[in-house]
């Protein structure tokens, strides 16, 4: 049923890592304080670092006194008590039999019907090792809800996989194959948290509801479009992962692509999400490829350096001094189509740049006379 919500054990892989303590248990939090998790979901958390569950709580609760909505140490007390730890390595096989065991124990506990939620918050690079170790483990019965006359009734087990989906098309497609070989289709959810900002979600209801702006959004009244998304800090405890991304797979062609797709892209058939889809993988379709000849002219790159707060990035530990991975990068980009002939979308995104931005500008074409030039 639309809206109906289930209880389940929550695995999160990467449990030690930024992703869960800025976003996703804060996240988490919120939902809890608002009464939007079912009273059977429990949160286990999956890292190599020994520590109890009080242990991971403890760590967990500046976090979330920093990043959630309203925070309460009342709510929070009551919320910690449904999170759990494990230790051990998600990419070796031997872990999963005691994690296995330890799911069990918190289903009982709980009450979470035996449905289980994996949540890759890693390195991509381990995104195919955990799928793989999950297949082997026993942990995803694969066919069973298929097969009961009931399948609603059956415990189910699915997967968030986090962007970046691979490295390359040839990555890409290898970790659809290893996800499609474990679980069913429907199971599997591939998400961009960034198009869970309420200004990004915001956006078609802003072009398709507006009949003010939707007749001039096209290359014959707008000169171009800039999307910038510049943070102030650095990459923090992420060196490792980010060096093995950059700021072009970690933002350009997730998130700012994303929201390039919903800013260019045509009207959908309705606001259901296949047809939303369809309408971004169509401009995205008709990205002009940039000349291999002339990439300089349509990109640029670079590192931060450093200062008295943070060291250049290239000596953050984790990271080779000789690493030519970028933590800025601009890029112009053009569409082959009838809307956006001539205009080009310019994506930008860095750390440790001077101001926080985080901004969409829509800039219109000069009217034929500077009537009020004098005025500059």
């Amino acid at each position: 049923m639309p809206g109906e919500t289930h209880p389940c054990v929550l695995v999160i892989f990467g449990a030690s890592g930024d992703l869960t303590s800025r976003k996703i248990i804060p996240a988490l939090y919120d939902l809890s304080v608002g009464g939007d998790l079912p009273a059977g979901l429990s949160v286990l958390g999956v890292s190599r670092t020994v520590m109890t569950d009080d242990g991971w709580r403890d760590r967990l609760g500046p976090w979330v006194k920093d990043h959630a909505r309203r925070y309460d140490p009342v709510a929070w007390e009551a919320f910690a008590r449904r999170i759990h730890y494990f230790a051990g390595s998600a990419s070796e096989p031997a872990t999963y039999q005691k994690l296995g065991e330890r799911i069990a124990e918190l289903t009982d506990q709980h009450g979470s019907r035996g449905n289980i939620l994996f949540y890759l918050a890693v390195a991509p690079s381990l995104y195919v090792p955990i799928i793989e170790c999950l297949d082997q483990s026993g942990l995803v019965p694969e066919g069973r809800r298929w097969c009961s006359l009931d399948r609603d009734a059956m415990p189910w087990q699915r997967i968030v996989v986090e962007k970046p989906f691979g490295h390359d098309v040839a990555s890409a497609q290898e970790l659809n194959r290893t996800l499609g070989r474990v679980f069913e289709e429907d199971a599997i959810y591939r998400i961009d948290h960034y198009l869970g900002k309420e200004i990004v979600q915001s956006l078609l209801v802003f072009r398709f509801a507006n009949t003010i702006f939707e007749p001039l959004w096209n290359h014959r009244y707008i000169d171009h479009v800039q999307i910038t998304a510049a943070e102030t800090v650095g990459v923090g405890s992420r060196a490792a992962y980010f060096n093995e991304v950059g700021s072009i797979r970690d933002m350009i062609q997730s998130h700012l692509l994303q929201v390039m797709a919903l800013v260019a892209m045509e009207p959908p058939t309705s606001f259901r999400n296949h047809h939303i889809r369809q309408e971004k993988a169509k401009i995205i379709d008709a990205i002009e490829p940039l000349p291999l000849d002339r990439l300089e002219d349509f990109a640029a790159l670079g590192q931060y350096g450093g200062d008295e707060h943070e060291p250049a990035y290239n000596l953050l530990d984790g990271v080779p001094e000789a690493t030519t991975t970028e933590t800025f990068a601009a890029i112009s980009l053009s569409f082959d189509n009838w809307r956006w002939a001539g205009t080009p979308f310019l994506l930008r995104t860095g750390k440790r740049m001077a101001a926080k931005r985080t901004e969409i500008v829509v800039q219109f074409k000069r009217p034929p006379a500077g009537l009020f030039a004098h005025l500059d």
